[in-house]
């Protein structure tokens, strides 16, 4: 559900408002079992009288790309990974609630529910940083008296992803290409592999907010997954883990 802009007189319809039990509207779980979090307690930045809300501001777009998965081929192997956006790709917000009024996180949000991605196809000897691009908008913090229904805005806001827009690239990526870390992450394939693990990891995603930068996580699926096709056999690593497990994979080399 997308908030809708308040209007010049600073009354905004009961549907535009989230409180901490409907948060979940725009969801901003910092792990898969937590519960959703926002600017950790806003009532603080209201008076005792009052009561708040978030919705919209019509304050201008920031338009970003995001890292969404990162990988590395080699003389032996290509890649492509098909990403798409339902429930699957998460990025931080990030409000000004920190000291002088900078921005600091304050927990990852989902962007939206409607069905798009991209297909992304690199060839041999690329370390790639996949990216789609986002539109981010501020929501800000309303105050409203419990007596007179008097609303205000209190100052902090958030930046929020708003939608995929269907932009996209693939930039280079850094780390010791063709060296894997652990010979027990690596491994042999001579036929595609492909990874398509339910489960979270978190990569930087070079959101620049001035003060802070926000990270982004992918969730992966049957339907969101990395395709590592050897042109004969080749040995592929993972950072962290096995390939399956990794939230980076690279060919060894």
């Amino acid at each position: 559900m997308i908030l809708p802009v308040i209007d010049g007189s600073g009354v905004a319809p009961s549907a535009t408002t989230e409180t901490e039990a409907t948060l979940q509207l725009v969801g901003r779980p910092a792990s898969p079992s937590s519960t959703p979090q926002a600017i950790p307690n806003p009532a603080q930045y209201c008076n005792s009288n009052e009561g708040y809300f978030f919705a919209m501001s019509d304050l201008p777009v920031k338009r970003s790309l995001v890292t969404v998965r990162a990988h590395a081929t080699g003389p032996n192997t290509t890649a492509s990974y098909a990403w798409g956006t339902t429930e699957t790709t998460q990025v931080e917000a990030a409000a000004n609630i920190a000291a002088g009024g900078a921005l600091a996180k304050v927990g990852f949000t989902g962007v939206q529910t409607v069905s798009a991605g991209i297909n992304f196809e690199i060839g041999h000897f690329r370390p790639a940083h996949f990216q789609a691009e986002f539109d981010f908008r501020t929501w800000d913090l309303w105050c409203e008296n419990h007596i007179t229904l008097e609303k205000r805005l209190s100052g902090k806001y958030e930046w929020r992803p708003y939608r995929f827009t269907g932009g996209n690239d693939i930039i280079p990526g850094g780390g010791n290409q063709g060296v894997c870390p652990d010979p027990d992450t690596t491994t042999s394939i001579s036929s595609a592999t492909w990874v398509a693990r339910d489960s979270t990891w978190t990569r930087y995603g070079r959101v620049d907010f001035g003060t802070v930068k926000l990270d982004s996580r992918t969730t992966n699926g049957s339907n969101w997954k990395l395709t590592v096709p050897p042109v004969k056999t080749a040995s592929i690593c993972g950072l962290d883990d096995v390939p399956i497990y990794s939230s980076y994979v690279m060919e060894e080399y």
